[in-house]
């Protein structure tokens, strides 16, 4: 009988402490809705100014493109380890100042490795993955990420 008290008890315990994890949970939703909603009223405030002129990047894009040209042909990154694409991309990134985010995904559109973390599990529904995806190479129009305003150049495998 002692034990059963003493079973009961115990879980009780772990009851109130699930109680309250889960009340920590809702309060990071809440905060996470409302930062959510603030950005896309950012988004959708930016989102309606003129369209940028792409002709004053083209010299900037084409060596970014050329940049990636040369990390996609990297036999290192034929394989899908994390590690290794840690290592690789990284490198980079510290070389060049101006990238600011460098990723490389599976054919599912999952992410092997993101430098910063990424913002979603997968990038799939994303049109510059899509673009990547069906077309090879891919130059994305240039779009407010949750990160910075960028333009996006994928190369895929």
């Amino acid at each position: 009988m002692n034990e059963t008290i003493a079973n009961v008890d115990l879980t009780l315990e772990r009851v109130t402490r699930q109680r309250s994890q889960i009340g920590q949970l809702n309060e990071v939703s809440a905060s996470l809705l409302a930062e959510s909603q603030s950005l896309q009223q950012s988004v959708t405030s930016i989102a309606g100014r003129e369209e940028i002129e792409m002709s004053q990047y083209a010299a900037r894009l084409q060596e970014m493109q050329s940049l990636l040209e040369n990390i996609s042909v990297k036999e290192e990154l034929f394989s899908p380890d994390t590690e290794v694409h840690q290592g690789v991309l990284t490198s980079y990134i510290k070389k060049i100042p101006d990238v600011q985010a460098i990723w490389s995904n599976r054919t599912d559109g999952t992410f092997i490795y993101s430098e910063p973390a990424a913002g979603l599990l997968n990038a799939k529904r994303r049109d510059w993955w899509n673009g990547a995806i069906n077309e090879g190479e891919y130059v994305s129009r240039p779009y407010v990420s949750a990160i910075t305003f960028l333009c996006y150049i994928i190369q895929s495998d």
